[in-house]
């Protein structure tokens, strides 16, 4: 009788425990995807008076046209390193940030972290050159995002 009585609490005590740790597993499930969600959309902006989401990571990313081999052929043809950052010696890499518009377009050019000595200008000078992208897509319709860029200055 005792063996039974032990097996019977045993068994619920397991029944128990496999509903707390389900439960745990679905309200971290639950909070990571919501959190996944929303990590998404970077900010929302008013556009003519329409709400227009910028998404930091779309499900489809916006591209330069022909691909990233001709994003690296297009900055080695249009930078010109500055003469004062050769003058001191400055090398290293600009980071800037830009959003491409749902047509492509560039918008928004913003500094991330510069290396200064006209570096910093000749990148932000460099990305109004730009042609438009190919926009990213979220759910298959075009979307405005983010998107960050590391440009490169070395000696040749």
């Amino acid at each position: 009788m005792a063996r039974i009585l032990i097996l019977k609490i045993s068994s619920m005590l397991m029944l128990r425990l496999y509903k707390i740790i389900y439960l745990n597993i679905f309200i971290l499930a639950s909070t990571y995807f919501k959190v996944s969600a929303q990590e998404s959309k970077l900010y929302i902006r008013q556009l003519n008076g329409v709400d227009d989401t910028i998404y930091q990571s779309p499900r489809q990313k916006a591209e330069f046209p022909d691909g990233e081999a001709a994003l690296f052929k297009f900055f080695s043809k249009n930078l010109t390193y500055p003469k004062i950052a050769i003058k001191n010696g400055v090398h290293g890499v600009v980071y800037v940030s830009i959003v491409v518009e749902r047509d492509g377009s560039i918008s928004i050019t913003k500094l991330i972290k510069g290396i200064g000595s006209g570096c910093d200008e000749e990148a932000i000078r460099i990305l109004k050159l730009m042609p438009r992208w190919k926009s990213a897509k979220q759910n298959g319709k075009p979307v405005a995002s983010l998107y960050s860029l590391p440009i490169r200055f070395e000696f040749d």
